[in-house]
């Protein structure tokens, strides 16, 4: 008996079986053959809600990106968090949750990205998680301005040039990723040094009391993450 599941549900399904073969396979080596063979469904099926393994890739990150949405927009409604509190669980809590997600699969992301033919993806997808950080932050400055932690004339302002020196930080990341996966090495420093400097020129965007306000002292859980993520990596690699 053929069973017939509602379309979120064969969708989300397909989208998860596209992940396990780029994880195993990489972007490059991945055709919508595997993902309908992992999915055990016709390839019709998969161009009826997919016109492309890039369109899949594009659904995947919107999915990620809701999850991260909704993360942060927890923290934001939590009246018992100051400004401060506030910006340092949402910076944690989004890092730990993208290495989760993509961890092991970090080099499938990076391919994709790196690929020139992929550059006005990449343009939309960095817009659009832009508008959509920049809306979460601009809450949390707003509320640092009225509590004396930020000193910013314009809020969302302010949180939009946040969010594009993320976008920033990340592209120099992946950079430095790809270094690891090219040379067989990377120096974890020199990506901590990364995060110091962004996270610097952040805190002067925000003009942040310092006394009040310090992204490096306060984001252990996510440097921890990361530094562990990128040792395992090293590891992998050798």
């Amino acid at each position: 008996m053929r069973i017939v599941k509602k379309p979120e549900v064969r969708k989300k399904e397909i989208i998860e079986a596209g992940l396990k073969v780029l994880y195993s396979k990489g972007y490059t080596q991945t055709t919508v053959q595997d993902i309908v063979d992992t999915a055990g469904i016709a390839k019709g099926t998969f161009y009826w809600y997919f016109r492309s393994k890039d369109e899949l890739i594009d659904a995947l990150a919107e999915d990620m990106r809701e999850k991260l949405m909704d993360i942060a927009w927890g923290i934001v409604g939590d009246r018992a968090l100051n400004a401060s509190e506030k910006f340092y669980q949402v910076f944690n809590k989004i890092a730990i949750e993208k290495i989760r997600r993509f961890g092991e699969g970090i080099y499938v992301i990076i391919d994709f990205l790196i690929d020139p033919k992929n550059a006005q993806f990449q343009y939309i997808l960095n817009k659009k998680s832009m508008e959509h950080f920049a809306s979460v932050l601009a809450e949390i400055i707003k509320q640092g301005v009225d509590e004396g932690i930020f000193h910013v004339y314009s809020p969302y302002g302010a949180a939009r040039i946040v969010s594009a020196l993320l976008i920033q930080a990340s592209d120099e990341i992946m950079e430095r990723l790809k270094e690891l996966r090219e040379n067989g090495a990377v120096d974890i420093d020199r990506i901590k040094d990364i995060y110091r400097l962004y996270f610097d020129a952040i805190e002067r965007v925000l003009g942040a009391d310092r006394n009040k306000f310090s992204l490096w002292n306060n984001l252990s859980e996510s440097i921890e993450a990361i530094d562990e993520f990128l040792k395992l990596l090293k590891k992998e690699d050798k």
